[in-house]
């Protein structure tokens, strides 16, 4: 009788524990499936920014432009365009430059170009190095005393380097700025005009993550 006790004790306890592994079995069985939306990976924010603003500077010019222009003139200028793959950007502009008046002539000499560039600077986010390329049509208007305008036409080679840096999210400066264009317009003698300036421009990122997110 003694030992059917204990048979029967040993046989309830295991009965007890293959029933309690089994109700664990079903509860975990019955929990609700993991959101999937909560659980994917956030996706890499867009690398692209938006860029424009204004721009000036001190011009000194070699060469001629088919009149006695004086050697110093003020640019003036917008531009607008992105970055994108990190490093790299690409920007329309358009720049108005005034010459100072030629120590043997009465007549004033402007001048305007458009123009596109595209660049490559380091560390978009902080303080870098920048380098751009580009090519612009330039108009050179003469006028005189008399209302008499005349006006030459060519195309520019566009060089640009100097330093960078973010103030804020939403403000970047080039500065100083240092330009070298190269060209001719009409018969003229060839120009080469150095500008020392800066740009300021707007800046946003449009994959910018808020802190929340």
């Amino acid at each position: 009788m003694r030992s059917l006790a204990c048979a029967l004790v040993v046989g309830s306890a295991v009965l007890s524990s293959a029933l309690a592994h089994a109700d664990e079995a079903v509860e975990q069985n019955e929990l609700p499936p993991s959101d999937p939306v909560a659980t994917r990976p956030k996706s890499a924010p867009i690398d692209l920014s938006i860029m424009g603003g204004l721009g000036g500077g001190f011009s000194l010019l070699a060469g001629g432009v088919g009149e006695p222009a004086g050697p110093t003139a003020g640019t003036f200028g917008l531009e607008a365009g992105a970055r994108f793959l990190k490093h790299v950007y690409a920007t329309a502009l358009f720049d108005l430059t005034l010459f100072s008046g030629g120590k043997q002539s009465a007549k004033s000499v402007s001048a305007w170009l458009l123009g596109v560039r595209g660049g490559w600077l380091t560390n978009p986010e902080g303080f870098g190095l920048f380098g751009d390329l580009g090519v612009g049509f330039r108009n050179i208007s003469i006028a005189d005393t008399n209302g008499t305008s005349l006006t030459r036409s060519g195309v520019d080679v566009l060089l640009g380097a100097g330093l960078h840096f973010k103030v804020g999210d939403n403000v970047r400066l080039f500065l100083p700025r240092v330009d070298f264009a190269a060209g001719s317009a009409g018969p003229a003698e060839a120009h080469y005009l150095f500008t020392l300036g800066l740009v300021a421009m707007f800046n946003y990122d449009v994959g910018r993550r808020t802190k929340h997110e």
